[in-house]
């Protein structure tokens, strides 16, 4: 299911997180809401957890967000588009990222079995474009933006991925 709302409050969440205009513990109290019915959603705001320490309100660090810009504009262009999310659960959705008291109580079979889950999930889909699973529905989303989709006379252009999956705008110097 499509939760139109809780996505449209990620990707302003995401935005201004990124854009170094609000704090993690602001960008938490955003997105964090147990009705969510998006299989997305969770996905993607724990990867941007994975950006910042919980344990004190700070922004983000302004290379850090400089070198994700790419990825997380991926993640709020699949939040514009009412794709269905096709990833199935990940490694990383799944287990704990400090792990390890498990690693050492489990003698490393705990990594093994994570790094074994991940590379299957690794096959799902084409990782380097995630969360969307195929390259032509990145293709779709770009060619159709849901914002700045003014005609070409106007001076706007649609995002056109590269090979690499980094999504780039036709806007001379627009910052987000």
């Amino acid at each position: 299911m499509i939760d139109r709302p809780a996505r449209d409050r990620l990707a302003r969440a995401l935005r201004r997180l990124f854009a170094r205009l609000i704090t993690n513990d602001e960008f938490e109290s955003l997105v964090l809401d147990e009705s969510i019915n998006d299989r997305v959603v969770g996905p993607i705001i724990s990867r941007a957890w994975t950006f910042y320490s919980d344990l004190r309100s700070q922004k983000l660090d302004p290379r850090l967000s400089q070198a994700m810009r790419s990825d997380v504009a991926r993640w709020i262009l699949f939040l514009q588009t009412d794709l269905k999310y096709g990833w199935p659960p990940g490694p990383l959705d799944r287990f704990p990222i400090v792990n390890w008291p498990l690693n050492l109580l489990t003698l490393g079979w705990w990594e093994r079995r994570k790094v074994r889950l991940l590379h299957e999930w690794e096959q799902h889909g084409d990782v380097s474009i995630w969360p969307f699973l195929q390259r032509a529905e990145l293709e779709a989303a770009c060619a159709t933006p849901r914002f700045l989709a003014g005609s070409p006379s106007q001076g706007t252009s649609a995002q056109r991925p590269t090979e690499d999956g980094v999504v780039r705008s036709g806007w001379v110097g627009w910052r987000w």
